[in-house]
């Protein structure tokens, strides 16, 4: 098993995991990475009891179902640790699209969940090896979280809290 890192942006709906970022054994050229060589696979689960959430995909859904499932890649390359294009690298990013199952938070106007998710990643493709005589990378795969990169929440303090009108709050604000 290998780990890999999450890429959380911030959308208008919300932080969504936009890119993974795969950890290697050896480096790899972009030219030989392919989206179709990747399977992922994720979990979201409530953060205090782990447990597999229910959610519905559109608001006007009767039934909720668990929020679990295959998620595309949009697109894949050779990357640096941080999920930066590069010619070749130690690390491969797979770029995700913003739906249900890449959202870090679900709720409504008055309350809202953190979710966390857990992903697994299986490369179903062989991607030929940067030394010609080593044999291809084959069957990896990655369900080990090493870390979240999110770069939109520079700048901003999250450890703001108090009482307004009798309500306990937590706020962030940008410095």
């Amino acid at each position: 098993m290998a780990g890999y890192k999450t890429f959380t942006s911030a959308a208008d709906m919300g932080p969504y995991v936009s890119k993974l970022i795969l950890e290697l054994p050896e480096k790899v050229r972009t030219e030989f990475v392919d989206k179709a060589g990747f399977s992922v696979y994720v979990e979201r689960k409530d953060a205090e009891t782990g447990e597999v959430v229910l959610a519905k995909e559109h608001h006007t859904d009767k039934r909720a179902y668990p929020s679990k499932g295959y998620v595309p890649v949009l697109s894949a390359y050779a990357s640096d640790g941080e999920g930066n294009p590069q010619e070749q690298g130690s690390y491969i990013a797979l770029e995700l699209p913003e739906v249900r199952l890449t959202k870090r938070i679900d709720g409504a106007l008055t309350r809202g969940y953190i979710r966390m998710l857990d992903f697994r990643i299986t490369q179903t493709k062989a991607i030929p090896s940067e030394t010609p005589d080593e044999a291809p990378l084959t069957g990896l795969v990655f369900d080990i979280d090493t870390g979240d990169i999110c770069p939109d929440l520079n700048g901003w303090d999250l450890t703001g809290s108090g009482i307004f009108d009798d309500i306990d709050m937590n706020y962030g604000f940008f410095t």
